[in-house]
């Protein structure tokens, strides 16, 4: 029930506040109202000036790590933690030495502080001191750099280094040498600058490392001039008090800066700050959609969220009528507030409501609740979408896109997490199957020809939405044929390659369609049963060596190099992707981006030699600074 009420709530508020990520998108086909203007959100600034005050210490930070940053980021740091599956991006890996190298730690407590919207990564500075993020960031270099590496490094540098820069790294016994225990200095650069700078000398042939130490030994010493600003022990911590941070409004300093103070309510007290400060009543009609009697005892609960964060909460219980109200709420424009009600196992919200739309003295959230069904009669998948995509493997990947809608007036739901009503059935020979969001256990159910999904689907068109892919085995020809669990208004699929032969029973040819860089034939079906089976029949002739498929990687598709959405095409048709002239810059960016950590998720994985690997990332870097460069001029 966790996991629900967290991907209830995390998507509402990202839904809120019109939030874009770089994962594939899906969807909607629902126009904007009459003048709608969406919200522009800064990429976040690398601060200037910006260094820790004192040592930082990594025993507190793991305790504020383990607060604030676990639930997605992982026990470890490899974006796998329990609420990851939440999102609709992947979580930055910031346990992984080729991520946590590259980045300086001035870049990452920027982000920290700042948040960085596109990636669903909320800003801590409402909650954080600037010390607490110092700590926070010396804790989680201890996931990439072990004690035995410090070590290491710690050898070298007193046999290499010290006779310039000193024992301690602070450059004391040579006048010039760079003082490593400067933080303003050291925070601007990362692990990778500093292997850059040993190796090559930094202008100084002097000290060209590169011909006395292997690569293992320089990055050892770039870590431990690392941990002379960001140790990997410290002092215990016996306890973190959840105070506010520094610069936060807090019980103290209100009096003094004349801010609201933002607490977490009990229940028996409502969300002030000082005499005279604006408050507010919220009040809803709870209703059942699905024309039943309301549930007796009815209890409703109010949350107050502060950027993506708890700061209050507060329970009544409805009046029969479905009637309930909270008085004196504190009224702040920075503040969201959301009611909720849970009933039957599910949770049912109201809307989001941003503290500035508020129109008078009253917050108005009615909620919406249903009764539950695990009767599937009422579900249709109005767009199936499939994506065949070849490897040099002799695969093909295949991506499903699927938008169900439920057009009852009940929801549909299992009576146990365990035994999921909504089920997907896979062609025979389909294997490593993975999804957008999720893995099976979490929060999908292994079925014998395919798997279920416990998450409820509420009453409305497109209401439910997923996302998943497989690999089938390709030795020129294919036979696919996908059982339909519910009926389907329309099918579009996509085929790489011109030079394919396809057959079908159940798919109509509609011509081909160029996105990113390869030409895709495009079939379609439309009111298909539940119970059909869409066929296809892949073959291929010999090709010549100019006759070959695009080779477009999959896993691009998957972090949203290519976005899927309906258009016209005829009746149905795929939009066409913008030239890279239209893209937006900042698009490019992120693409590249992850093109690049595609790239070494590859090398990690022995998908690809050393060599090949090393050119190509280098291409790509060169590309990424070029954006950057354009970016920096306009």
């Amino acid at each position: 029930m966790r996991m629900k009420r967290f991907l209830l709530l995390s998507n509402g508020l990202l839904a809120l506040i019109a939030l874009s990520a770089c994962s594939l998108s899906l969807a909607q086909d629902v126009p904007p109202p009459p003048g709608y203007q969406p919200p522009v959100y800064e990429e976040p600034e690398i601060l200037t000036g910006a260094a820790p005050q004192v040592l930082p210490n990594p025993e507190n930070g793991s305790l504020i790590y383990a607060q604030k940053c676990e639930a997605c980021h992982g026990i470890t740091g490899l974006g796998d933690g329990p609420d990851s599956t939440a999102l609709p991006n992947e979580v930055a890996r910031i346990g992984a030495a080729n991520i946590a190298n590259l980045a300086s730690p001035l870049e990452w407590y920027s982000i920290t502080l700042q948040g960085n919207i596109d990636n669903f990564m909320p800003p801590f500075e409402g909650s954080l001191s600037p010390a607490d993020v110092w700590d926070v960031l010396s804790y989680i270099y201890t996931f990439s750099a072990s004690p035995g590496a410090i070590s290491q490094g710690e050898e070298v540098f007193a046999n290499t280094c010290a006779a310039c820069h000193g024992a301690d790294g602070s450059g004391s016994d040579v006048p010039g040498a760079a003082n490593f225990q400067d933080a303003e200095r050291m925070v601007l650069l990362s692990v990778n600058d500093i292997v850059q700078k040993a190796a090559t000398g930094n202008g100084n042939q002097d000290h060209v490392f590169s011909t006395q130490l292997d690569a293992a030994e320089i990055e050892a010493v770039a870590l431990y001039v690392r941990s002379l600003n960001f140790p990997l022990e410290g002092e215990v911590v016996e306890e973190l008090a959840d105070q506010p941070a520094a610069g936060e409004p807090g019980a103290d300093q209100a009096e003094e800066s004349g801010e609201p103070a933002v607490e977490e309510g009990t229940g028996e007290e409502p969300l002030v700050g000082e005499p005279g400060e604006e408050l507010a009543t919220v009040v809803g009609l709870v209703t059942n959609g699905s024309g039943g009697e309301l549930p007796a005892g009815l209890e409703v609960q109010l949350e107050v969220y502060q950027s993506f964060e708890l700061v209050y909460s507060d329970s009544v219980l409805a009046n029969p009528d479905g009637r309930y109200q909270f008085e004196d709420v504190l009224l702040d424009p920075e503040l969201i507030y959301i009611t909720l009600v849970e009933t039957d196992n599910a949770f049912f919200p109201s809307a989001f409501h941003l503290g500035d739309q508020t129109v008078g003295e009253t917050i108005d959230l009615p909620i919406t609740i249903y009764d539950g069904t695990t009767e599937t009669s009422a579900l249709a998948v109005s767009r199936l979408h499939a994506f065949f995509q070849f490897t040099d493997q002799g695969t093909v990947q295949i991506i499903h896109q699927v938008s169900i809608s439920n057009r009852g007036n009940q929801m549909v739901a299992p009576q146990r997490d365990t035994e999921p009503v909504l089920s997907f059935t896979l062609p025979e020979g389909a294997t490593n199957l993975i999804f957008q969001n999720g893995v099976i256990g979490n929060p999908y159910v292994q079925t014998t020809n395919g798997f279920a999904d416990p998450t409820p689907v509420i009453p409305g068109e497109n209401s439910y939405e997923i996302l998943f892919a497989y690999e089938m085995p390709f030795d020129r020809k294919l036979e696919w044929q996908l059982p339909l669990d519910l009926p389907t208004d329309v099918a579009v699929i996509f085929v790489e390659g011109e030079s394919l032969k396809l057959d079908s029973e159940t798919l109509l040819p509609s011509g081909t369609e160029a996105i990113d860089q390869g030409v895709f034939q495009v079939l379609i079906a439309n009111e298909l049963a539940a119970g059909q089976t869409i066929d296809l029949q892949l073959s291929t002739p010999l090709l010549s060596g100019g006759d070959t498929f695009a080779q477009n990687n999959w896993i691009t598709i998957l972090l949203g190099v290519v976005g899927l959405g309906l258009a016209g095409f005829g009746a149905w048709r795929f939009f066409v992707p913008v030239s890279d002239e239209e893209r937006d810059l900042e698009e490019d960016q992120d693409q590249l981006i992850d093109v690049i950590i595609a790239l070494d998720e590859k090398f990690e994985a022995g998908l690809i030699d050393e060599e090949p690997y090393l050119k190509e990332r280098e291409a790509l870097k060169s590309q990424l600074q070029a954006l950057l460069d354009e970016g920096d001029i306009a």
